[in-house]
């Protein structure tokens, strides 16, 4: 059976790591990204393999924020 992947992006780093914590609790392999720029190339190296996007609407730095 295929693994489901979720990416997280979030700047703040203990909620970062107890939402891939509850995410990998259920199933889910959980790639971590402290900023947009991360996320998007965690997504394109999945290619289609994201199930779920976890996002903070304001990140400090990167290309864009969550919405």
């Amino acid at each position: 059976m295929n693994k489901l992947h979720a990416v997280i992006a979030k700047d703040d780093m203990i909620i970062r790591l107890d939402t891939a914590q509850i995410l990998q609790d259920a199933g889910f392999i959980a790639h971590q990204a402290r900023d947009a720029d991360t996320a998007l190339l965690l997504i394109s190296q999945r290619r289609g393999e994201v199930h779920v996007l976890f996002t903070d609407v304001q990140m400090a730095v990167g290309c864009m924020n969550g919405f």
